[in-house]
């Protein structure tokens, strides 16, 4: 019942994926962060993926950066009279 598998490699570089984002983000303005993922690429891509974002934000970009559209932006989902006081 032993059977010989082959495992393939692919390089991904963290660098390659950030400079995705940032133009994804330079030509868009604004993305949610779940748009920034793309799940049908598999779970390599999305790990570095990921790790991109957390360079990008790490790196503190400065005013105007398109970056600062990843830091989160808080709503309130729930309705105004149901809100504690």
């Amino acid at each position: 019942m032993s059977q010989h598998h082959r495992v393939t490699r692919e390089e991904l570089s963290v660098r390659e994926h950030m400079s995705l984002i940032l133009r994804r983000l330079r030509s868009g303005g604004f993305a949610e962060f779940g748009d920034l993922f793309e799940p049908t690429r598999g779970v390599p891509v999305l790990i570095v993926n990921f790790l991109a974002v957390l360079e990008l934000v790490r790196e503190k970009p400065s005013r105007g950066h398109p970056v600062r559209a990843l830091r989160p932006h808080l709503r309130e989902t729930r309705p105004c009279s149901t809100r504690m006081k």
